[in-house]
């Protein structure tokens, strides 16, 4: 006769099978004691929290998921292609002026900002990029005032 855990665990890679995109700890928490009401909570818990550590087959993509490591491949590759045209899209020189900007208008930082990212440098001979924003802060009329209402 099997012993409880061994009916957890078997019971997961029963409900893993069914699931090639995985599952969420508290999911397959859930459909196990459904499955499972004799067994007590606890010993669920106990049994699933490291069932990447227990069985091989089992694979954790990302914290509290849980998904079975064939499937896990095909998801990746197919992530990857995912990332990898979003990224080709996108140019971080659309950022710099948004980013000044937000430097001058929304905290008030500064004064002045100019960007300066995607600028070839070179540097000891060799080019460089530069992905800053220099920023230039200029006392104004009321920090003088705000300093000689402090002195009082």
């Amino acid at each position: 006769m099997p012993t409880q855990r061994e009916k957890i665990i078997k019971k997961a890679l029963e409900i893993l099978e069914s699931r090639p995109n995985g599952i969420r700890y508290s999911e397959l928490f859930r459909e196990i004691k459904n499955q499972l009401p004799e067994i007590p909570e606890n010993t669920i818990h106990g049994t699933i929290w490291d069932l990447d550590k227990k069985i091989r087959e089992i694979g954790k993509p990302e914290r509290g998921i849980f998904v079975l490591k064939k499937y896990l491949k095909e998801g990746i590759e197919t992530k990857l292609k995912e990332v990898e045209k979003t990224v080709r899209g996108i140019n971080e020189t659309i950022f710099y002026n948004s980013f000044a900007n937000y430097l001058v208008k929304d905290l008030g930082e500064c004064t002045k900002a100019i960007p300066l990212g995607g600028i070839n440098l070179v540097i000891g001979g060799a080019p460089r990029m530069s992905w800053e924003c220099i920023n230039f802060r200029k006392p104004t009329r009321y920090d003088r005032l705000s300093k000689l209402s402090a002195l009082k």
